[in-house]
């Protein structure tokens, strides 16, 4: 029988140190009946010349060159012209056990789901250590948007650990607007649709390589953070049905959090910007507040005081706790 076609996306962005690491994970995987796409996204270092590369060693490959975008514009590039049965996503800067394919494949087929997940680690160092933990869970519609909604037990917001029947991705892309939490809303759209079973392997397959000069984690303190609360607010109203009213409260207090970590983050660089944006989004969300825990009532008596005092205060609180 002849394996189903996968279709490997992988957005590239000015990542030549580490993009060759992450296409020969793909290009070793045991699961050999792949298409790897290489979308790059207007890259202006040699990541170009290294796809190219790969392009002509593997017939595998497939490489699209386009204007700069972002990575929601490449990942839908990449799902506009993929031709595989099953749709994965990773990060050119990580890379992947060589059996994560053909592992979360039979855990799909076996368990009859739409969407496989599987456990990932995340390491700044070359070669990780981790143990096996083996430990397989089927989880319906409602767990499974749980189990998002709270990145429980390494399920992930990010698409980068799943992989996806293609059809319940081919009508949902990834909004381009939404600079920060698009993975989240992604996925969220998705469960919202999607109602079979989803299977979830929590052994290690994806290696996520924090690279703090990474896009993904040059979080950039300007009007485009706003879109990541955008994402929760939209979530709030998608599940207004009874059916889903049950989320309600962890969708609130994550919500708050963002707010509030957005705000503490906004002291730190104590100019006139950051400031202003900072008593923008005080006064635009001060109704989400609440109070769940002493914890919590920290936070808003520090926000609430004048923004140079805020930010002396969190200064200080880091250096004694850590990151609040």
């Amino acid at each position: 029988m002849l394996e189903e076609k996968i279709s490997i996306i992988i957005p590239v962005y000015n990542n030549e140190k580490y993009l060759e690491r992450c296409i020969v994970s793909l290009i070793n995987q045991t699961y050999k009946n792949l298409e790897i796409i290489l979308i790059n996204d207007g890259s202006t270092d040699n990541s170009r010349i290294i796809c190219e590369k790969y392009l002509k060693k593997d017939k595998r490959v497939i490489l699209v060159n386009q204007k700069n975008g972002g990575v929601s514009a490449a990942r839908n590039k990449g799902i506009e012209i993929a031709t595989g049965s099953w749709i994965g996503f990773v990060d050119s800067d990580d890379w992947i056990t060589e059996n994560m394919y053909e592992i979360l494949h039979i855990n799909a087929i076996e368990n009859n789901a739409d969407i496989s997940i599987g456990g990932y680690i995340r390491t700044d160092i070359e070669k990780p250590a981790f143990e096996s933990k083996k430990t397989l869970e089927i989880l319906d519609n409602k767990t499974a948007l749980e189990y998002l909604i709270l990145d429980k037990e390494g399920y992930a917001t990010s698409v980068w650990n799943k992989l996806y029947k293609i059809d319940v991705v081919k009508n949902i892309l990834f909004d381009k607007t939404i600079k920060y939490g698009e993975d989240l809303l992604f996925n969220f759209n998705i469960m919202m649709n999607n109602r079979k079973n989803v299977v979830f392997d929590k052994n290690i397959y994806y290696i996520y390589f924090y690279n703090r000069y990474s896009a993904t984690n040059k979080y950039i303190y300007n009007k485009s953070i706003l879109t990541e609360l955008n994402v929760y607010k939209f979530m709030l109203n998608k599940i207004s049905n009874k059916e889903y009213e049950f989320l309600k409260h962890d969708i609130y207090i994550i919500y708050q959090n963002a707010i509030i970590r957005i705000l503490l983050r906004l002291t730190e660089f104590n100019n006139m910007e950051g400031k202003k944006l900072y008593y923008q989004i005080r006064k635009a969300y001060k109704e989400i507040f609440r109070v769940n825990s002493i914890k919590d009532i920290i936070k808003l008596c520090i926000i609430f005081s004048p923004y140079k005092v805020s930010g002396k205060i969190y200064k200080l609180l880091r250096a004694i706790r850590g990151t609040v």
